[in-house]
């Protein structure tokens, strides 16, 4: 009976093992599913109860973030709180070594968070400048330009097109032209529907370039909302579907150049082309085909 003892605390200390906290992040995204135990563990469990809503919270406000444009400033005061938290968290840590696992996924969340907004108030000049929106939203005479050559306008916090971090990469910058200029230049036309193949190495896994193509998505800010992809099970082919402005096919376009894609259709846009007939506006339902095959297809 003295030996049982030891084996039965062993049992339920087992028992009592908070679940880890990549596991409960995993939850969240749907690659995770709780074991029996651990969906009973959670329903007692506050550590982990907490742990999970708090994951929940940032995974929110993530995407709550890249659906919306932040204010003036209001990056600033978010990048001095997250740092103003951490601080606190490191105090905390320094005087508590109790609670490693929940302070230590706290710092991650947020530094996770951090990033975010730095990577919002830091990408096109710097947190004093304020946000700078990529798409255009009024039209105006170019500078030194005829009346019929037109480009975006910057927003009430963003930049000129030739300003923005395409340009500060020593890539061409865009210009949108009244048709009349495209007698006299070379402009070229995007048609309200533009279906392209890019061709990946075919010693890149699929799930890669899916990776790849979230992230230039999430680096050009487009909504999730107007984006769809679509992979068959053991297809070698990923397929996404847009419904964007002109100028942000544009740009995913050379994004997608740049990320090391070979684009085979000679359709508009094209990442080398600079000028552009219309507005930047216009709405385009953008089609894209990933394939390590393209001879193979007509």
């Amino acid at each position: 009976m003295a030996k049982s003892i030891p084996d039965e605390n062993q049992s339920a200390k087992a028992e009592n093992v908070c679940i880890a906290p990549e596991n409960l992040s995993a939850l969240i995204d749907g690659e995770y599913e709780l074991t029996p135990k651990e969906s009973e563990h959670l329903k007692h469990c506050k550590i982990c109860s907490a742990l999970l809503k708090s994951f929940q919270a940032v995974a929110d406000a993530v995407g709550k973030t890249l659906d919306f444009e932040c204010p003036e400033r209001l990056s600033e005061r978010l990048v001095l709180g997250v740092r103003e938290k951490l601080g606190r968290e490191e105090r905390k840590k320094a005087a508590d070594h109790r609670h490693f696992w929940s302070w230590a996924t706290r710092i991650a969340a947020m530094l996770v968070l951090l990033g975010l907004i730095g990577y919002f108030a830091f990408k096109d000049g710097g947190v004093a400048s304020g946000y700078k929106k990529a798409s255009p939203e009024e039209i105006v005479v170019a500078p030194g330009g005829s009346n019929a050559e037109w480009r975006p306008a910057p927003p009430k916090y963003g930049i000129d097109i030739t300003n923005t971090r395409l340009a500060a990469t020593n890539a061409p910058s865009v210009k949108f032209s009244d048709a009349a200029v495209a007698q006299v230049e070379k402009v070229a036309k995007i048609e309200p529907k533009v279906r392209q193949l890019w061709i990946y190495d075919r010693k890149q896994k699929l799930a890669d370039v899916e990776r790849t193509l979230r992230n230039v998505i999430g680096k050009l800010s487009i909504p999730w909302s107007s984006v769809k992809m679509n992979v068959s099970p053991g297809s070698t082919e990923l397929k996404a579907f847009f419904n964007i402005n002109s100028y942000q096919t544009v740009l995913l376009a050379r994004a997608l150049k740049d990320a090391g894609y070979s684009l085979v259709s000679p359709v508009q846009p094209q990442p080398e082309q600079t000028h552009f007939i219309g507005t930047g506006r216009e709405e385009i339902e953008y089609s894209l085909i990933f394939s390590p095959k393209a001879a193979d297809r007509k």
